[in-house]
């Protein structure tokens, strides 16, 4: 099974298995997210830059978003304003990663388009040209 795939097998039964110890969730996450991060920054596992790039940085959101989710449980009793601060902080990270990732997306499908568009071209000049 290759290595992302084990990563989100574990993530996945650290939420599903320790559903009461947030706190041992958020650290397994965190590390496991490190570990990818520093795997993306070494290796570099896609031939497209981009890729590189944004696994980097959804990995990165997925670091401090566990952060985040981390002082939110200790703040959950609190009144405090640090509360509301780090739970908009935590919707502006959201944020960026779905834009992040919207805006490969996009690009992907405009090069895909693209590349279509072309090789009908060339296929109907080819047909023309067999036809001659």
């Amino acid at each position: 099974m290759p290595l992302f795939l084990w990563n989100r097998v574990i993530i996945a039964l650290t939420i599903i298995f320790l559903k009461d110890f947030l706190v041992l969730q958020v650290l397994i996450i965190i590390i496991l997210s490190i570990f990818m991060l520093i795997y993306s920054f070494i290796i570099q596992p896609f031939n497209e830059k981009l890729d590189n790039y944004i696994l980097i940085f959804n990995n990165l959101c997925i670091v401090i978003a566990s952060l985040i989710i981390g002082v939110l449980a200790i703040l959950k009793d609190s009144r405090s304003r640090l509360l509301i601060l780090f739970g908009w902080l935590f919707n502006i990270i959201l944020v960026l990663n779905i834009l992040g990732n919207l805006y490969k997306a996009i690009r992907d499908n405009y090069i895909n388009c693209k590349k279509r568009i072309i090789r009908k071209r060339i296929g109907n000049e080819l047909k023309k040209t067999m036809d001659v």
